[in-house]
């Protein structure tokens, strides 16, 4: 049988094989007794119990193989060789657990952050080597415990005053990411905290002495102490906490839970106590035979003890001779005492003996001139209104501070506090208390010693309150921090993070790998390019880039570090700010778009302006000459070849003059926009006209497809110049053609709530739209932005109109106070957009409307809620006209506190408002104060997601603006009725 592991670094799949058991030796005859006892108890027992498993109903299907994951960072339990092959007493206790139930156990070990996220992915059935907790307890159903391990903190041998959690306060903690300790830490007021992938990343970064406390399991963190020789340099507290290992599987999946508890059951405790004893070790054994040596000692004893009988007499004779030595010794001593005290007395620590009382027994020279108290002064006193404030804890505080030392000697044991000088003047004091015992066991004094840390203290707190002045000026500022520590690539950010980027520190924090994971792709080579060179020659660093945002969307970050280096001058670690610049890049850029429009737009109407001026100038000259080859025509008789010539002159000149008229349209001179104007009958017109009949018959291979809108408002314009530029959008689109292809014409109502960002700049409104599009050849981005200056064009002159077509349309646009935008990729076609203000005229000969009767009101109260004025009052008046009583106001908040005291039949109901609550939620609040309340939505976009969830909610019909009388009307109707 075979145990797999797998290493999720490279892939690789380690596979761990069963050794040969050695075979046992023979037994006493006494324990070939026993174990042939226990065989026959054995196979009783399972013949007993053959009935009672052949009742039991039938199971789920046998679970074949189970994936298990793990913390392969866990000695002794589990941890990899110099190989890289995972060992320890999991990995054998799931070799015999899966001997003992047939399964085939998959066992993956890597760091416990990525083991957790495999476990929540469903990449495992098992996650073992893992504490509960309350947070994990809502996706995990946990086996019992079956070990249990200290927490404790470990810190360098150069701090003091570390005894527990409360102490940590002001220190950064190093921790395993996703450890137990760390929700632990934070419960009890501990955030400053340096988390690594794992407990060798942790150990290794203490080594460097890059972090000095860190809180980890206390087997793990003896380890790896004297595996990286470290056991000298670091300390440890008592512990925080126990933690108990459990395994665990997803919630749910008793079977699998059963099965694991099962399994584990049925290994021995002989069996475990082997596995243990290989990996822990066991106690040295006493065996039977060694008794013999035992005799042979004792009796060896007894044969020294006459010995020693008779040496007794010469040791009296030798104790008169000790006891004058003694006396020489306590001579000696008393001697060496007086040096001992002159060394305290001259000592440069601050030196202090309590009594059991807590009053002052000894205070040294240094302690007298630094505290500012003579002997006199504090000798035989509390430490509590001499060196520490007055208090009225008790009538007693130093006896009660001496009985808390007394009760917990470990946390006193190096402990720092604020004490007070004689001037008043607050210092912080690191203390060593160290009891001391006579020889009756009873406590005889407590021996203190003292180093001032003041300016160590007070240069701490300033650097936090720097740094945490720093995070608030970078936060305002939209700025990120972080700090890059180049020797092992680790990035520690700010706390800004989460506010600029979205991402926790849990989450972002980590190696630099992990950075360059998220920059846009598009930028990484150059970013990358420039850090590296940055780091290698202690430049700052300086580059733009697309930095991923936690939502997903990717913003623009200006980067600029700043490198330092040791005292060796290389580059040891940057810092660097981040500043987001993504509306920066945007305004930029339609700034640069407006400054375009505007050079185009000035363009144009100084070209227009010269083309006018030429136009007028050109049309006096060439009306001479069309009048007068009409009149030589008429005087020079059929079949004279000078008739010939004549009618070529004047064909050009009416040319020259049609090419007059565009020009004069380019210009926007005399362009009557006062008709009443329907498009839809301007393109039918069009489609009838012998051009399109000749433009159809030359282009055989395109097809022209129509979709106007039945219900399409009305414009005031020209009938001839909105005809002309029909013809030329239609003209052009079949010329870019060259195979098969299709020209589409399509109308449509268009209401825009918002300005709309193109090729023109287009204001919110009602518009008429004409679109026109082709699946020729595209428009480069170059050609785009002059395809509208006239005699700008790709096709041969002469062969394919005069090159104002396009020309024509823009001036017909803007006669019209209407806006164009173009869309092309360059090789999929073109498309033109015409936007037309409409006008709610009704045009001359117009049909009439068919009879309203089927949508007519009943004096039904309506409530229309829009938050453009013109829209509802222009909804206000349609309605009204049909016979309903309405109502409107401009936002969700005011329909529903009018909806409390008002009830309406039904709403009108405007889906994009801004600023306030949308439609959506309006409706969905509706509800809650009239259930069945009925509405009718309206937007000038097209139907959306929210649009159906509000349906789904009981929404009626859905609108598209503009209003039209006759749709909104049936719609009103209709949903009244349902």
């Amino acid at each position: 049988m075979t145990l797999i592991c797998t290493k999720p670094a490279s892939g690789r799949v380690v596979k761990i094989h069963r050794s040969n058991r050695p075979k046992p030796k023979n037994f006493p005859a006494p324990k070939r007794f026993l174990s042939t006892y226990l065989h026959w108890f054995i196979l009783l027992t399972l013949l007993t119990a053959l009935p009672v498993f052949g009742s039991e109903p039938p199971h789920p299907a046998p679970v074949r193989t189970v994936t298990v994951v793990a913390d392969d960072n866990s000695p002794p339990y589990l941890f990899r060789d110099a190989n890289g092959r995972l060992q320890g007493i999991l990995a054998d206790e799931w070799r015999l657990w899966e001997e003992k139930t047939g399964v085939k156990v998959y066992l993956w070990g890597m760091a416990w952050d990525k083991a957790l996220k495999a476990m929540g992915r469903g990449d495992a059935e098992v996650i073992d080597t893992i504490f509960k907790t309350p947070g994990r307890e809502q996706n995990l159903a946990f086996t019992e415990p079956y070990a249990t391990l200290d927490v404790a903190v470990f810190f360098h041998k150069s701090i003091s005053g570390i005894v527990d959690v409360e102490s940590l306060q002001g220190f950064t903690v190093g921790v395993k990411s996703e450890d137990a300790c760390i929700e632990f830490l934070t419960k009890n007021g501990i955030n400053t905290l340096q988390e690594y992938p794992s407990y060798e990343t942790l150990m290794q970064a203490a080594a460097g002495q890059k972090i000095k406390v860190f809180c980890m399991d206390v087997p793990a963190a003896h380890y790896y102490l004297y595996r990286l020789k470290l056991e000298k340099e670091y300390r440890q507290t008592a512990p925080l906490y126990q933690g108990q290992f459990h395994r665990a599987v997803p919630n749910g999946r008793t079977d699998l839970l059963k099965l694991v508890e099962t399994g584990f059951s049925k290994i021995s405790a002989a069996e475990y106590e082997a596995i243990r004893n290989r990996w822990i070790g066991s106690p040295i054994p006493i065996h039977l035979h060694n008794l013999i040596y035992l005799f042979y000692a004792m009796g060896l004893i007894v044969a020294l003890g006459g010995g020693l009988l008779m040496w007794n007499r010469s040791l009296r004779r030798n104790v008169a001779i000790k006891t004058a030595r003694l006396r020489r010794t306590i001579s000696a001593l008393q001697k060496s005492e007086v040096k001992y005290r002159e060394l305290l007395e001259n000592a440069n620590s601050i030196i202090l003996r309590l009594d059991t009382f807590g009053r002052v027994t000894f205070f040294n020279e240094f302690a007298q001139k630094f505290f500012g108290f003579d002997e006199k002064e504090i000798l035989g006193r509390d430490l509590f209104g001499t060196i520490l404030p007055e208090t009225g804890d008790g009538p007693d505080p130093g006896r009660a501070m001496v009985e808390a030392i007394v009760s917990h000697p470990d946390r006193y044991a190096n402990h720092v506090m604020k004490n007070i000088r004689h001037d008043g003047q607050k210092v912080w004091i690191a203390w060593t208390d160290k009891l001391v015992y006579g020889s009756d066991g009873q406590l005889k004094e407590i021996l203190c010693i003292g180093n001032d840390i003041t300016e160590r203290r007070l240069s701490e707190q300033e650097a936090t309150d720097w740094k945490q002045r720093f995070e608030i000026i970078a936060a305002a500022a939209g700025q990120v921090v972080y700090d890059l520590n180049i020797a092992d690539r680790l990035v520690t950010w700010s706390g800004s993070t989460e506010k600029v980027l979205g991402y926790p520190l849990s989450e972002i924090t980590g190696d630099l790998e992990l950075w360059e994971s998220l920059i846009e792709p598009c930028d990484l080579e150059e970013t990358l390019r420039r850090l590296e060179s940055s780091l290698k020659e202690g430049t700052p660093f300086l580059a733009e880039y697309g930095f991923r945002h936690k939502d997903g969307r990717y913003v623009r970050m200006m980067d600029k570090g700043y490198v330092m280096l040791d005292p060796a001058g290389k580059p040891e670690r940057m810092i660097g700010i981040m500043q987001d610049v993504t509306d920066l890049r945007r305004m930029e850029r339609e700034r640069e778009q407006l400054e375009e429009r505007l050079r185009r737009a000035e363009k144009m109407e100084a070209m227009g302006t010269l083309a006018g001026g030429v136009a007028h100038d050109l049309n006096n000259v060439l009306g001479v000459l069309v009048g007068y080859s009409e009149l030589l025509a008429e005087k020079i008789p059929e079949g004279n070849p000078l008739r010939r010539y004549v009618l070529n002159i004047l064909n050009s000149g009416e040319k020259g003059a049609a090419i007059i008229q565009d020009l004069l349209t380019m210009a926007r001179r005399g362009v009557a926009v006062s008709e009443v104007v329907n498009l839809n009958a301007v393109i039918t017109d069009y489609l009838r006209t012998l051009e399109f009949e000749r433009l159809a018959a030359h282009h055989r291979n395109v097809d022209f497809e129509t979709r106007l809108a039945d219900d399409l408002l009305s414009i005031k314009g020209s009938p001839v110049h909105l005809g002309k530029t029909v013809m030329n959008l239609v003209s052009n689109g079949a010329e870019a053609i060259t195979g098969q292809g299709k020209v589409t014409i399509l109308t449509e109502n268009c209401y825009l709530d918002r300005h709309l960002r193109g090729y023109d700049d287009v204001q919110a409104g009602d518009y008429a739209v004409l679109t026109v599009s082709d699946t020729g050849q595209g428009i480069s981005e170059a050609d785009r932005e002059r395809i509208f200056e006239p005699f700008y064009t790709k096709k041969a002159m002469g062969r394919s109109g005069t090159g104002l077509g396009l020309t024509v349309v823009w001036g017909t646009v803007k006669d019209h106070r209407g806006y164009i935008d173009v869309q092309s990729d360059g090789h999929k076609g073109s498309t033109f957009i015409l936007y037309f203000p409409v006008t709610r005229e009704k045009p001359a000969g117009e049909p009439k409307p068919l009879p309203e009767k089927d949508y007519l009101g009943r004096g039904e109260k309506i409530l229309v809620v829009d938050d453009v004025e013109e829209q509802r009052e222009l909804a206000v008046n349609m309605l009204e006209g049909l016979g309903y009583r309405v109502a409107a106001v401009s936002g969700g908040e005011e329909a529903l506190a009018r909806l409390k005291t008002e009830p309406a039949a039904l709403l009108v109901l405007d889906m994009i408002m801004d600023p306030g609550i949308d439609g959506l939620e309006t409706y969905r609040r509706a509800l809650e104060i009239h259930p069945g309340q009925k509405a009718v939505l309206v937007s000038g976009f097209s139907e959306t997601e929210r649009v159906r969830m509000a349906q789904e909610l009981g929404a009626g019909a859905y609108v598209r603006k503009p209003y039209v009388q006759r749709k909104i009307g049936q719609a009103v109707r209709q949903e009244l009725d349902r």
